[in-house]
Parts: structure tokens; C-alpha cells; sequence
């Protein structure tokens, strides 16, 4: 059962780090594995998204809602895909103007024992390629402002 938390103190701000990971429909554009991204039943401060996601020949997707507590928290509950479960929460606490501590969360555990084996597998190095992905990203948005 993989499950992985992550702190890290990065030089922009609660809003600005909250701003990239609440945009779901970009991560295609970034995050390694997405595929394609959909936001769909939008209201005031929740949505529900399907990620699908892929690795060579492996592809599939998964529906979970989206909670916002804007520039604070963003809790995903899973709805449907190829997770017996999936728990995921980030927290943004802001230390300055222009430096905010963020908390990761993830556990899941895939139905198909064939993709939990890889998943437990390449967990780790994963998680952090995908932590990574967002922080790049956030440098890519607004470093140049």
C-alpha cells in the first residue's frame, strides 16, 4: 500500500502554488503520465475531474471530486476508476508573501495487483517526479512575472 507525504517550502505564494495544482486541466501539459484531463459538475469551491493516465502501452483513468478551500487545501476524494482506494490532500501554508510550505499527501492501492506491484515498485521515485512536475510547473507560470 504505497503512501507518501511530502513537505517542501518553495519561493512563491499559498495562492500562486494552489492556482497550479487546482488546475486540473492542465496537467497534461506537465505531469508525467497524465494523458488527458476533464473538469465536469463544477461548483462554487468543488469539481469532479477524470485523469487518465498512462505509461506505454498502459493506459487508464479514474474520477475523483475535488474539494477547494481556496489557496489553504485541495482534498480529492476518489469516485471510480483502478483504485480499491485513493486518499490525496495538498496543504498550502503560507510563511511569507513569497514563500509557502506545502504538505502532499497520497495512498492508494490499485484493484489489479499487476499495476499495485509496479506501483510499489517505482512509488517513490514516481511521487517525487510528480512533486517535482508541480514546483516546475509553478516556476514555469510565474518566475517570468
Amino acid at each position: 500500500m504505497p503512501k507518501h507525504l511530502e513537505k517542501k517550502i518553495l519561493p512563491y505564494s499559498a495562492e500562486q502554488l494552489f492556482n497550479v495544482v487546482a488546475d486540473v486541466e492542465s496537467y497534461p501539459h506537465f505531469l508525467p503520465w497524465a494523458v488527458k484531463s476533464s473538469v465536469f459538475n463544477q461548483g462554487e469551491n468543488q469539481f469532479d475531474a477524470e485523469l487518465i493516465i498512462g505509461y506505454k502501452l498502459i493506459q487508464t483513468s479514474y474520477t475523483s471530486r475535488v474539494h477547494l478551500t481556496p489557496f489553504k487545501r485541495i482534498d480529492i476524494d476518489y469516485i471510480n476508476g483502478p483504485f480499491e482506494y485513493l486518499e490525496n490532500y495538498w496543504l498550502f501554508n503560507p510563511l511569507d508573501d513569497h514563500q509557502t510550505e506545502i504538505e502532499f499527501f497520497i495512498n492508494f492501492h490499485f484493484k489489479n495487483i499487476f499495476f499495485q506491484k509496479i506501483a510499489e515498485r517505482l512509488f517513490v521515485e514516481s511521487v517525487k517526479l510528480m512533486t517535482g512536475s508541480f514546483e516546475k510547473r509553478a516556476r514555469e507560470v510565474y518566475s517570468s512575472r
